[in-house]
């Protein structure tokens, strides 16, 4: 079974950061919580959200994520360790 590791560029941004280290309860978890970039956004993200907003998308999105997202996410995790992981569906 593969164990999974923070990122590189994630332990350096733990490792940079003048935020207080939150610690999970549960082991192996990794917080997403907002975070605040030191870098301005790059153009083909902000270009993308112009696109995104032009298309309609202004709504709250689904809030166990993007369902096709959790899907390539779940097989990708499965593929790497073995061990079977689903996606969540929406209620």
């Amino acid at each position: 079974m593969v164990r999974f590791q923070p990122s590189l560029a994630i332990t350096r941004v733990k490792r940079s950061s003048l935020r207080p280290q939150w610690r999970s309860r549960l082991t192996g978890t990794v917080s997403l919580a907002t975070g605040e970039p030191d870098f301005p956004t790059p153009e083909p993200i902000v270009e993308a959200c112009r696109r995104a907003l032009a298309d309609g998308y202004t709504h709250y999105g689904d809030l166990n994520g993007d369902p096709e997202l959790r899907e390539v996410i779940a097989a990708a995790a499965s593929g790497r360790s073995g061990q079977a992981y689903w996606k969540a569906t929406s209620r």
